[in-house]
């Protein structure tokens, strides 16, 4: 099979270093805990998006006597694989709900945790015929789902590391898989 670069192609290459991005900002937050290093982490995560005021958002978040290193703390407890996955899970983590808990886990562990988020779940819903709304309670099945679909993705995975000449993390790869199905069914919709 002839490999051809496109546009498309060079998106995974922005992905993997959005993917780079986040992992720093993540890395510099939990190693260095400050309002600063946190708003880093809501401008480098895709979860936090759709939130245009980070400021604003920031302050909600610290409201309540909450302090950076608390919240630190406990994202450091939510890679920790030392402890069950579940238990990690239900850990309360100010300003981070289900979706942004499933991209920090994906962000450390690309190979191992898929992310959770309204995109992924749309395109499941409308290929697979699966429920648009997930619980962290069923993450755990989710994982087990997403591994079936990234080994049916493995080798379009394969031939893009050929083409850059790169490793690219099973989930990560999913999640650009899935976000590029997102557009497609999206725009076809439209």
């Amino acid at each position: 099979m002839r490999l051809v670069k496109s546009a498309t192609d060079l998106h995974i290459v922005e992905y993997l270093k959005h993917l780079e991005d986040k992992r720093k900002a993540l890395d510099e937050f939990l190693n260095n805990p400050s309002r600063d290093t946190l708003k880093k982490v809501f401008e480098s995560f895709w979860s936090f998006e759709a939130i245009v005021n980070k400021d604003m958002f920031l302050n909600r978040v610290l409201k309540k006597r909450v302090k950076p290193a608390s919240i630190a703390q406990r994202l450091k407890y939510l890679i920790d694989e030392s402890k069950p996955l579940e238990e990690r899970l239900t850990v309360k983590i100010h300003g981070f709900g289900t979706r942004a808990k499933t991209e920090v886990l994906n962000t450390v562990h690309p190979d191992r945790y898929p992310i959770l988020n309204k995109r992924t779940l749309y395109v499941l819903s409308k290929v697979f015929n699966v429920s648009k709304e997930y619980t962290i309670k069923e993450y755990v099945e989710f994982t087990k789902m997403c591994e079936v679909l990234a080994e049916g993705f493995s080798y379009i995975r394969e031939d893009y590391e050929r083409l850059i000449s790169r490793e690219i993390p099973k989930y990560a790869f999913l999640d650009f898989m899935l976000n590029s199905l997102y557009e497609r069914i999206k725009t076809k919709a439209v």
